[in-house]
């Protein structure tokens, strides 16, 4: 920041990293394409992927209830 000479308050200035194209090029772009975009969809993936096996576990289950058979085991499963 630096005092603007007309009003005397200080005023924003790019540096030049916040000029330079590699920066803008790494920075601007493609961390904002990683965060925006991409961690999003993986983080839909990644919980898809936890209900679909807790739904094949609950199928078993109940497959195995429905079969009568003899005793069933419980196991407690964390969330994640």
């Amino acid at each position: 920041m630096v005092p603007d000479p007309s009003t005397g308050h200080m005023v924003p200035v790019a540096t030049s990293l916040r000029r330079d194209p590699t920066y803008v090029a790494l920075y601007v772009v493609w961390s904002k394409f990683l965060f925006t975009e991409l961690a999003p969809y993986l983080a839909v993936v990644a919980l898809n992927v936890v209900i679909i096996a807790k739904s094949v576990r609950a199928a078993a289950f109940r497959r195995q209830a429905a079969a009568g058979a003899g005793t069933i085991r419980v196991r407690k499963y964390s969330c994640l």
